[in-house]
Formats: C-alpha cells, sequence, structure tokens
C-alpha cells in the first residue's frame, strides 16, 4: 500500500473508534495481540534512532487487545540497550494505536501522543506490524525478554530536591572524598551535603575555564564552554593553572570535550569528533609533559558525563531517556544499562561518593536535584 493511501486508510479506520462496540464485542472480535514478542529484523517502526535495532515487543493487558506495555532496542555498535513503555489499544481488526511519552517520532520530531499502525495477526505465533510510511516488522511470540535485553532500574538512595542554585550550563558534580561539589553559572564551586543536601558557601573559581568535567587530587578538570572546544584545562580555586590539553596538537584527536573522568592513573575525555562525525573517547596520561594519547575509541551516542566508581566506568549518554551505563574502556561497549526516571529536570551530572552514583539534575528557576543510587 503507498503511503499516501495507508496514511488516509489509517486516519479513516480511526473514525471507527466512533462506531459504538462494546469493550466485549472488541475483546472478542479483535486478534489477541498481549504477549512477548520478538523482532524479525529490527526495522525502525516508530522513527526514532534513540531506540537503536528493536528487539522486543511486550503487550500486556487482561483483554488481550489493550492495555500497557514495554519496548526494548539495542545500538549494537555501542551494546546500550534502550527501553521504555507504551500504551496500546487495538481499534479495529487490523489498526493498532500506540501511545508513548519517549518512542514514538515522526519526520524527525518527537510526539508525546499516540500513533496508529496496521496489523496482522496471521497465526498465533506471528504478528506484522506496519508503520505509515509502509515499514513492516515481523514478530515472532516468545515466552520471554532475555535478561540481557531489558534495561536495569534502580530505586533512589537520597533524593535532596529544589536546591538553590543556578548551575553552570555544561559541569558535572564531583567529589572531594567528603563533600558533593556542583558549579554554579557565577564560576563559584560549592559544597553538598551527602547525607542531608545542604548547600555550602562558595569558592571562586576565578577562571574562563570554568564548565568542570571530572577532578584529579584538588585540582579539577574544565573547559570553557565556549563554542569548539578542543582544549581543557586543570585549575586550582583562584584561577592557577595547572595543566592545558589541546586534543588536537597535544594528542592528535581533535574533540569537542564535555567529558572526562580521572580514574587515579589515567584521564579519560569524552567528546565529539567533528572530523569523524561521532563520539571519540580518549585515555590521556596527564602527569608527563607533553600529555600522551594512550587510547581511543568511537562511541555511537554522546556522552553527557563520566565517572569512576569501584573500578567501573559509569556514563551519562542519550537514550530514550535519561540513561546510565558501565563502560568497559578496552571493548568500548557498554556492558550494563541503567534506565533512569523522568524527574522533572535535565540529567547534567554523575558521581561517586561512599558506595552511591550521585546524579545532578538542573531544574528550571535556577533550581537543582541531587539523587543517589547504587548500581
Amino acid at each position: 500500500m503507498k503511503r499516501a493511501s495507508l496514511m488516509m486508510f489509517l486516519s479513516v479506520a480511526a473514525l471507527a473508534l466512533l462506531g459504538g462496540c462494546t469493550q466485549q464485542q472488541i475483546e472478542k472480535a479483535f486478534p489477541q495481540l498481549a504477549g512477548i514478542w520478538q523482532a524479525s529484523t529490527g526495522n525502525d517502526l516508530f522513527g526514532n534512532s534513540a531506540l537503536g535495532r528493536l528487539q522486543f515487543l511486550e503487550l500486556k493487558g487482561a483483554s488481550g487487545v489493550s492495555g500497557t506495555g514495554e519496548v526494548y532496542g539495542i545500538h549494537s555498535a555501542s551494546n546500550i540497550l534502550a527501553c521504555t513503555s507504551l500504551v496500546f489499544a487495538a481499534i479495529s481488526e487490523d489498526v493498532l494505536s500506540i501511545s508513548s511519552d519517549r518512542l514514538l517520532f515522526s519526520g524527525g520530531v518527537r510526539l508525546a501522543g499516540t500513533k496508529l499502525f496496521l496489523y496482522d495477526k496471521p497465526n498465533d505465533t506471528t504478528l506484522v506490524i506496519t508503520n505509515e510510511a509502509g515499514v513492516s516488522e515481523t514478530f515472532t511470540k516468545v515466552s520471554a525478554v532475555p535478561s540481557s535485553a531489558a534495561c536495569e532500574t534502580r530505586q533512589f538512595q537520597d533524593s535532596f530536591t529544589d536546591i538553590p542554585l543556578d548551575l553552570s550550563s555544561f559541569s558535572n558534580i564531583v567529589s572531594d572524598g567528603v563533600s558533593l561539589q556542583v558549579f554554579g553559572r557565577d564560576g563559584f564551586v560549592y559544597p553538598v551535603n551527602p547525607t542531608t543536601g545542604q548547600l555550602g558557601l562558595g569558592q571562586d573559581l576565578n577562571s574562563s575555564f570554568d564548565e568542570v568535567i571530572t577532578k584529579q587530587g584538588t585540582d579539577f578538570w574544565a573547559h570553557c564552554g565556549c563554542g569548539n572546544v578542543k582544549d581543557v584545562q586543570r585549575i586550582q580555586v583562584g584561577g592557577a593553572s595547572v595543566d592545558q590539553i589541546d586534543t588536537d596538537t597535544d594528542l592528535g584527536q581533535q574533540i569537542v570535550a564535555f567529558a572526562g573522568v580521572y580514574d587515579g592513573t589515567q584521564l579519560w575525555l569524552a567528546g565529539f569528533s567533528r572530523d569523524l562525525g561521532v563520539t571519540l573517547v580518549l585515555q590521556v596520561n596527564s602527569d608527563v609533559e607533553p600529555d600522551v594519547l594512550v587510547s581511543s575509541f568511537q562511541f555511537d551516542r554522546s556522552i553527557q558525563a563520566l565517572t569512576f566508581f569501584s573500578g567501573q566506568y559509569w556514563a551519562l549518554v542519550s537514550g530514550l531517556g535519561p540513561t546510565l551505563v558501565q563502560l568497559d574502556m578496552v571493548s568500548g561497549k557498554a556492558v550494563r544499562t541503567i534506565s533512569l526516571p523522568d524527574v522533572g529536570g535535565f540529567y547534567q551530572g554523575v558521581t561517586a561518593l561512599n558506595g552511591k552514583l550521585y546524579l545532578l539534575v538542573d531544574e528550571s528557576g535556577a533550581k537543582f536535584s541531587i539523587y543517589s543510587i547504587v548500581p
């Protein structure tokens, strides 16, 4: 069916909702859709690159024709999982509606609403779904979603909300081993009590490099947040510069370095490579001069922030929603994916302290929140 004809058909089919069928009639007449369905090819039914390759569709509901569900995808190059919830309903014997705040896109624009799909169920174990562009995916019914395809979730251990400070635009949250530290738009660094969430008195960084991405000892690694950010600088409170790395001339791998972590021996920088058009992660020996590039790998999602926790590397990455992944820095792939809940703000940073990961969320109105999890 041509796209224009399919879109017209779906629009007309939606009007069938006005036909006045009872719920019992619908349940009896329509094919039973509830179940766990494995995609055969992983086609992009939803127009959303953040989903990656579609793996499973889980539809749940006592009636079998409407209810809630989950969709599961994977980014094969990085091994990052993508998971989100949905609401579905069969509105005729061959038209299916799907609603989701995160999943649906049309023409590159996110739709916080509902889209209609054609579906066909030729037998009890096969389901075919077709979108408005004529893209189809054939699913086979299976007994369960394997654990390797499902995102992990975590409950917050601590929740400190509405802390009054206008955060700097790109800074991470870091720790000095006792307190958490955040960075204001005023160029100051502020301590935060990890037990109470109390904000302490700030100290002036006094540097144009005031977008802090990680900490090394008592020093901060930061960039200027001023466009083509190929340089990072190691600074002290008060403005003294200890070291500076030009990722182009010093390392030969120019990136817009927006994330980083010092693991005790090596500095890791992550950012977008304009030359390659992908995210690069660079391992740097920053304790020698000139600074030395040890290794690097490409990554297919943007990295918002990095931290080091009990021998593990964790990153905030772009996904269907806020996503935290554990990275294997040798293979350059994710080994765990944690889907974070929507909290009404932007997840900006992550750091480790006292056996927990602390997540920094920028709120509107010059306020921020901090949440902790045990990964």
